[in-house]
């Protein structure tokens, strides 16, 4: 087969009729680029000159980091972790928007990523770390930013795969707790 390739390829080479094929798939290749780039900068232009034509034609599995930059003119963004958190910033998001204020929830995976995204200037605030979290990484990264009130904080959970309630536990049972003041303070 690789054979019959390599001969096609030398009796077109031969008898000159590559380079009419070639020219043909350039001319179809720039023809593309330049139909894009045409399309490309007239939506840009107009993205950028329409606020609401941006929010409904930016593609929502860009990343975060940029799709902010491109809405920290129009609304505040607020970086929070998870499902959960991010269910429970919906409640103020709706207060937000009857205020004439637009806020944009932003999900991180890691638990490590909104406060960089708040210190690096990604995103205006951020909501999912309980009290102790937040001094415990000021002083780890140097953070230059304050708590400005409380949020929801989810309370530690048991967890075995051989008892079915702490009622089951024997007396004098091992148990595994967090050491990390972020954690331990739960309850």
């Amino acid at each position: 087969m690789a054979g019959d390739v390599a001969a096609a390829l030398r009796e077109l080479i031969a008898s000159g009729e590559i380079w009419g094929h070639t020219w043909i798939s350039l001319q179809r290749v720039l023809g593309g680029f330049a139909l894009g780039l045409g399309a490309g900068l007239a939506l840009g232009v107009a993205m950028g000159l329409s606020p609401l034509l941006k929010d409904d034609v930016y593609p929502s599995y860009m990343n975060n980091t940029k799709r902010i930059a491109l809405k920290t003119l129009v609304a505040l963004s607020l970086a929070a972790t998870g499902l959960a958190q991010a269910q429970i910033a919906e409640v103020p998001k709706k207060v937000a928007e009857r205020e004439g204020l637009r806020l944009l929830i932003v999900e991180f995976a890691y638990y490590i990523q909104p406060n960089a995204a708040l210190d690096a200037g990604d995103v205006q605030t951020n909501s999912f770390q309980h009290p102790p979290f937040l001094p415990s990484q000021i002083q780890a990264r140097g953070y230059k930013f304050s708590a400005i009130g409380n949020i929801v904080t989810a309370p530690m959970g048991f967890y075995s795969k051989t008892y079915k309630s702490l009622a089951d536990l024997p007396r004098g049972a091992k148990v595994g707790i967090q050491n990390d003041p972020s954690n331990s303070g739960r309850g």
